[in-house]
């Protein structure tokens, strides 16, 4: 409101700017430079997405979808994650891409459908990614064993 006293002409224009899109743009604009400031954040949407290509407005929306759809697989944001290790030109953090570090082995689980959604949900409530939770899951076990091998012996 205060821009449309300041500035009535805006108000008479046929282009005019409800008071709506004015309400809360500093918070907006501030809130975004906090987001361009954070190093770890452009570095992984550099990684992720810094190859695209566009030539129009609607090419843009689709890729800044798809992102928007990457993101919401994670329990929090990628970047706030840890790297596993150094590699230039690649993200390596660990919720995202901690298939780059250098122990990782692929591993596979046979488990129904309703298995995999209750530990998809599980591990996302945890705020994890699944491959730490399988990791830690084999490492239990595989210290059980061996607890149950130095108990016999």
């Amino acid at each position: 409101m205060d821009i449309c006293h300041r500035y009535p002409e805006l108000t008479r224009s046929k282009w005019r700017m409800s008071p709506k899109v004015f309400a809360g743009i500093t918070r907006r604009v501030e809130r975004v430079q906090r987001e361009i400031a954070d190093a770890d954040r452009r570095e992984w949407f550099e990684l992720h997405y810094g190859e695209e290509k566009w030539g129009n407005k609607t090419e843009l929306f689709k890729i800044l979808d798809r992102c928007k759809e990457e993101l919401k697989r994670y329990p929090h944001h990628p970047w706030r994650t840890p790297k596993v290790r150094e590699l230039k030109g690649h993200c390596t953090r660990l919720i995202c891409c901690g298939y780059f570090h250098p122990q990782a082995t692929l591993l596979h689980a046979f488990l129904e459908r309703e298995e995999v959604r209750a530990f998809q949900r599980a591990v996302f409530n945890e705020r994890a990614h699944e491959a730490e939770v399988l990791g830690r899951l084999v490492r239990d076990y595989l210290a059980d064993r061996q607890r149950d091998l130095d108990g016999e012996a």
